[in-house]
């Protein structure tokens, strides 16, 4: 059957979710606390983690009733039972007892029993529940119990005969697969509308339903079977992307509104405290992240429905499928809960045993809300999309000529550039381009070490050319030594035509060493004067071959050799005009390196 008929179909039969949750609502008495045999329930908490059995049996416990709930935390929690075995008849079955606790993952557990000779080892057999086997006995008795967890360290914790343990246990397991069915149900939802529709906002829910779904398996037990003492690290790891992964489905869904955009930014970095929570999680500091963690998600609900507040619909588009009151009484209902919830199991006040599974069918009933949401969004969003289709030629039309008319402006914007920084004769870097060079040079030689040199040249006798032949030959001139210039240095190197017939090459990464560099730069010079010196074949008349002029030129070269500039960058530049002077004063096509005026040249 094809993925849109599934759909069609899964959307006619909605009712679907009714039976689950009927089944659910039905089944659900089956995990409630029956009379057992524990008569007495009292806790004490030890910061050091070194007390003995000695050392607690002589302190005073604080009594508490039904579920335990200290939050997160590193000290390790005594738990003082009386065990009355007249409390219920004698099992058929046997004469143990089973003491069952929930939730099923801690890092260390001892129980102490005055009628077992040691410490009593856990109970293995294919439980979602960390059990003991007890002895029933013949009158009331304390035992002890010492746990120690980074993960949560809310506990029920009861004791029944051995089949009473069977049979709660068959029980449970049916009322959890009915719960991952509802979750598998939702997920199979999203990922068939995401691959009809492919909207982003359901791609999100789905990655949600799937996390929601692996962060139950291990949370209720199952992989505890699989990764044994790995399991609470995973358990940790699920829970904290599942509340990213949440936190992302609502950044989406907002984004169909119009919130103030800081609002959405606030809630983007929420959700990157993941990478932080992961990484303490694989570090072994799982207490620390699951703190975070959790006032992390009570900052998102809270936020969330904040931004629920300020959303509007987007103007000027169809109205979303969820309404603005919807969206504020459904973060509301979400923060509340999750509050509630979230202070019960830091221990912050009285718990009930409901709120041992309170975020299992918090997340079970809220994806079933956003279903029923999502599902009015889509078909929707599927009456849209036929209206889209007639408007897509126009868009695409639209946005060709934009695309032509933003072409024409980046060729706008590259002339203006090359106006702006290169010679429009002979297409060199000019004076303004060369400085942001000479500043780059600068700064490489400060982290390197290494030496650049400015070459101020001057042609010789430039002005009698232009006199005798007029300024067109002498532009060909300029246009030809630019490019015997190119040919003399490499390609990292700058050439630049300072004015006039002034040119100034910057030549880069010469030695460390003022002593070896200043030879490496006579050479280039060298180079370039003997380039410059040979004649040059200037066409004075296009439309006379006849009129070609053969022209000798040489250039007089002021070399500034530098690793860092003086207070002003433009100094370097003054020096080697200096020196380019000095040249002309010895006699023309030669080559003076600057000196500074407190050393003799």
């Amino acid at each position: 059957m094809p993925a849109l008929q599934v759909f069609t179909s899964w959307r006619q039969q909605g009712a679907w979710w009714m039976q689950w949750l009927l089944a659910l609502a039905l089944l659900w008495p089956a995990l409630a606390p029956a009379r057992d045999h524990i008569t007495e329930r009292a806790w004490l908490e030890d910061a050091s983690g070194q007390w003995q059995l000695e050392d607690v049996r002589t302190k005073e416990f604080t009594p508490y009733e039904g579920l335990l709930s200290r939050g997160y935390g590193l000290s390790a929690i005594w738990i003082r039972l009386r065990i009355d075995p007249a409390t219920n008849p004698p099992s058929a079955l046997s004469e143990q007892l089973v003491l069952r606790m929930r939730l099923s993952y801690m890092d260390k557990v001892e129980l102490f029993d005055p009628l077992a000779a040691a410490a009593t080892t856990p109970f293995n057999y294919r439980s979602l529940n960390f059990n003991f086997l007890l002895p029933r006995g013949d009158a009331p008795r304390d035992i002890y119990l010492r746990l120690q967890s980074q993960g949560t360290r809310t506990k029920a914790i009861e004791v029944f005969t051995l089949e009473e343990t069977l049979e709660r246990d068959r029980q449970q397991e049916v009322i959890y697969a009915i719960y991952l069915s509802g979750l598998l149900v939702s997920l199979l939802w999203a990922l068939l509308h995401w691959l009809t529709l492919r909207e982003r906002v359901i791609g999100t829910f789905a990655l949600k339903q799937a996390l929601a779904f692996f962060w139950s398996l291990s949370l209720l037990g199952y992989v505890r079977w699989i990764l044994g003492e790995d399991a609470p690290k995973f358990v940790a790891l699920m829970v904290v992307s599942f509340t990213a992964a949440s936190a992302y489905f609502d950044y989406s869904l907002f984004r169909e509104y119009q919130p103030p955009r800081w609002a959405l930014r606030v809630l983007l970095g929420l959700i990157a405290l993941w990478p932080l929570e992961a990484g303490l999680i694989l570090s072994d500091q799982i207490s620390s992240a699951l703190h975070i963690n959790m006032v992390g998600a009570l900052l998102i609900v809270s936020w969330s429905f904040v931004i629920a507040l300020l959303a509007r619909p987007r103007t000027g588009h169809p109205a979303p499928a969820i309404p603005q009151w919807g969206l504020v009484v459904f973060y509301g209902v979400i923060g509340l809960s999750i509050v509630v919830t979230a202070l019960m199991l830091l221990g912050v006040f009285h718990s009930v045993l409901l709120a041992l599974h309170a975020l299992q069918i918090h997340g079970l009933v809220t994806g079933v809300i956003m279903v029923i949401f999502l599902q009015v969004r889509a078909q929707r969003i599927a009456r849209r999309q036929a209206q889209a289709v007639t408007d897509l030629a126009v868009a695409q039309e639209n946005a060709r000529q934009e695309q032509i008319h933003r072409q024409e402006q980046e060729k706008l914007l590259e002339e203006i550039r090359q106006l702006a920084f290169h010679d429009s004769l002979t297409h060199l870097p000019n004076r303004r381009l060369l400085l942001e060079c000479l500043q780059l040079a600068v700064a490489h030689n400060q982290r390197t070490g290494h030496h650049s040199t400015l070459l101020f040249m001057d042609l010789d006798n430039f002005k009698p050319l232009n006199d005798a032949h007029g300024h067109h030959v002498g532009d060909l001139l300029l246009i030809e030594v630019a490019q015997r210039l190119r040919q003399c240095v490499r390609a990292g190197d700058t050439v630049s035509r300072f004015g006039g017939d002034e040119f100034v090459v910057l030549l880069n990464d010469f030695s460390t060493e003022a002593s070896t560099a200043r030879p490496q730069t006579q050479a280039v010079a060298e180079k370039i004067l003997t380039c410059l010196g040979q004649p040059y074949q200037l066409q004075a008349d296009d439309s006379d071959a006849a009129s070609t002029v053969e022209h000798h030129c040489s250039a007089s070269i002021g070399i500034r050799l530098f690793t860092t500039a003086p207070d002003k960058i433009e100094d370097l530049l003054d020096q080697a005009d200096a020196a380019m002077y000095a040249a002309k004063a010895a006699g023309r096509s030669t080559i003076r390196f600057y000196t500074s005026p407190e050393v003799p040249a």
